[in-house]
């Protein structure tokens, strides 16, 4: 890339979403720039811990146009699928300097760890295999409420069966076109997705403890919610990852910090996209099942509004206007949505009905709809 170089499409982030959206841009012609803070594709995969395995099936890890290549039932490792910002409490940096803390995201082996016990704080997924793990050479503690297990063994003849079932629940029904999508979809996307391969009979013959959440720190050690205190040398955090949107200096942002959007597509900002975030569309927007859908549609709509801006000379900003007139929204309404004023506003329907050659809004809203505008 040189200095000063133009794109019209650059796609922030070479992860499973941002190699999706590149797939279906090469496929509808259009040039694009995939931007990552890691030297290779499949670093942020490569870089978790050793014995890492998926949890959904190879049949269901490939990317667009790229089918896993390994047997349909298989779990690929974390470095077979290389080939988010983490997130601590507040309280983390009170632990005692000789405590080595690790969130599971810098966790790769029991090597990494000091002599002595090990609170994994956490019960999810990655804290139960984590656990699982360092159990075997540490005396471990596991910190956080049950989140539930799968009702079938992982990798057995009756999961063939119920993952597939479970898949299209959360790619089809709880999504937001449905009521109980809407109603229900954004709670189970939050939450901790059940024990899928290390579950509680496995944590309790690795004489793995289970302990109540960690709330504080006293002397440097972590207490539990039981105003216990662990006497550990070693912390890791499976606490997830936050989303983090603040170093976008732009009016896309809600009351709660996240981007307003409608299925990506950002509601004031026209040409700024997202893909990959929890219960974007689906329950299964944020894994790799769910995410080339999505990207598809992103990329589709990337494609379709490009060549008429440029076929009509309408610039992006006055392609969302116009789209917002052809839906009998007023200059107010369009403000509002757009985070402009009425004045910009009208000076950008002035310069639409100039460019479409048409003298109303009317006319202007017969033109988009006739050339597909909107």
């Amino acid at each position: 890339m040189n200095v000063g170089e133009r794109f019209e499409t650059v796609v922030i982030g070479g992860s499973q979403a941002g190699l999706a959206v590149g797939y279906h841009l090469a496929k509808e012609g259009r040039p694009f720039l995939i931007l990552d803070a890691n030297a290779r594709i499949g670093d942020a995969w490569r870089n978790r811990w050793d014995s890492l395995r998926l949890f959904t099936p190879a049949r269901y890890d490939g990317l667009p146009g790229w089918r896993f290549p390994a047997p349909g039932w298989s779990f690929p490792t974390k470095d077979e699928m290389a080939h988010r910002l983490s997130r601590l409490p507040a309280f983390a940096r009170q632990l005692d300097p000789s405590i080595v803390q690790l969130h599971s995201s810098e966790y790769c082996s029991p090597a990494q760890l000091r002599e002595g016990g090990v609170l994994v704080v956490g019960a999810g997924n990655s804290g139960a295999e984590i656990s699982f793990e360092v159990s075997r050479t540490h005396d471990t503690w596991l910190s956080g409420k049950d989140v539930g297990a799968v009702p079938v063994r992982h990798g057995s003849v009756a999961a063939r069966f119920v993952l597939p079932v479970i898949r299209f629940i959360g790619h089809h029904v709880l999504t937001k076109r449905t009521p109980i999508g809407r109603k229900v979809g954004p709670k189970v996307a939050s939450k901790a997705t059940p024990l899928i391969r290390v579950k509680d009979k496995d944590l309790a013959a690795g004489g793995i403890q289970r302990v109540p959440k960690v709330t504080a720190v006293r002397d440097g050690l972590p207490v539990l919610e039981d105003d216990r205190i662990l006497q550990v040398s070693n912390v890791i955090w499976c606490t997830g990852f936050r989303q983090d949107f603040s170093w976008i200096d732009l009016p896309i942002h809600g009351e709660d910090g996240q981007p307003l959007h409608d299925r990506g597509v950002a509601l004031s900002e026209p040409g700024l996209y997202f893909v990959g975030l929890i219960f974007l569309y689906s329950v299964s927007s944020d894994v790799l099942p769910g995410v080339g859908r999505d990207a598809k549609r992103i990329a589709k709509h990337i494609a379709r509004l490009a060549p008429r801006a440029r076929s009509h000379e309408l610039t992006p900003r006055e392609l969302e206007v116009v789209r917002l007139v052809a839906a009998g929204k007023s200059n107010r309404e369009i403000a509002s949505v757009l985070a402009i004023s009425e004045h910009t506003v009208a000076r950008h329907v002035q310069n639409i009905l100039g460019k479409l050659r048409v003298s109303s809004r009317t006319a202007a809203t017969a033109f988009a709809f006739e050339h597909d505008l909107v």
